[in-house]
């Protein structure tokens, strides 16, 4: 009788295995965790596997397509791109902004964040910082001109703890 229960067991435990190898994640691959809000941490180094020659449509990995439109979550160190008492738009890059004329970071580096006028003043920070916000990637055809200058920009950013 131990037999016949340890051979279920072990068919159970099989059959439990081949669920968790066939049930797709409910969240991009390359995203670290989904939030209980639905959002989907992303991180520099999957925006960094985008590949852009200039002149020519960038093209994204399979998993950050996937986050195209969707809430995402993403850390950096921001610096501002508009007002620097009440920005509305700031730059985030995954490494803390040094010089930007020495050391510029690259195209997939930098995500253009923008907030909501009507959000209260940044307290400004040495520290990283997380944004919550929908996803955009930039194709050829897009119209908006701001976001064409950028690979990556974040709408409706709101400070979020990571």
């Amino acid at each position: 009788m131990k037999t016949d229960e340890t051979l279920m067991l072990a068919g159970l435990a099989l059959v439990g295995l081949a669920l968790a190898i066939t049930i797709p994640s409910p969240f991009p691959l390359g995203a670290h965790r989904m939030h209980s809000d639905g959002s989907v941490a992303i991180s520099f180094e999957l925006l960094g596997k985008t590949q852009h020659h200039s002149g020519a449509a960038p093209v994204y990995p399979k998993e950050l397509l996937a986050c195209d439109g969707r809430l995402v979550v993403l850390s950096g160190f921001a610096a501002p791109y508009d007002d620097p008492q009440h920005p509305t738009k700031l730059l985030l890059t995954g490494a803390s902004p040094g010089c930007f004329f020495c050391a510029p970071p690259s195209t997939g580096g930098v995500v253009l964040v923008r907030r909501s006028a009507m959000d209260g003043p940044l307290s400004w920070t040495q520290s990283s910082i997380a944004f919550e916000g929908t996803l955009h990637l930039t194709h050829l055809n897009s119209t908006d001109e701001e976001a064409n200058r950028f690979l990556f920009t974040i709408d409706g950013a709101t400070v979020v703890n990571d």
